[in-house]
């Protein structure tokens, strides 16, 4: 267990490490990240410092096996309850559950009745949600 939060722990500083880095390179805060697509390539193309191989991310063409951790990107002009199915069918049995313990939502945007009607599909796991320029928290379970 100290293991995997570890990991989650190595994620958090990660992400963070991203924020600032946006905000050094003089990004508005208003303008960054339009689509979770745009904050998922930031993570791949090594502006991180663990490799995706470490974690799963959606959204992501490339598939790198079942990790306990699933990072979940959501930019201002995604659908947040589209990206909310996307990680849950992850968890499916015939996908990744029973491998995905934490589930990270890294979003510009928020949706908090979607959450709700989707969190069911979330048992079993750990869900954070950390907020871009913000801050983070974990996500209640029914």
């Amino acid at each position: 267990m100290d293991s995997e939060r570890g990991k989650l722990l190595k994620v958090f500083d990660v992400l963070d490490s991203l924020e600032h880095n946006v905000r050094v390179e003089g990004e508005d805060s208003n303008d960054w990240p339009e689509k979770g697509v745009d904050i998922a390539v930031f993570l791949q193309e090594g502006h991180a410092s663990i490799s995706p191989s470490e974690y799963d991310l959606i959204p992501s063409d490339a598939m790198h096996g079942c990790h306990p951790t699933l990072v979940v990107c959501v930019g201002r002009q995604d659908d947040v309850e589209e990206r909310i199915k996307q990680a849950a069918n992850h968890l499916a049995p015939t996908h990744c559950g029973g491998t995905t313990k934490t589930v990270v939502f890294w979003v510009a945007t928020w949706d908090s009745g979607a959450w709700w009607r989707h969190s069911g599909s979330f048992k079993g796991t750990t869900p954070w949600l950390v907020v871009i320029h913000g801050g983070k928290g974990q996500l209640s379970l029914p």
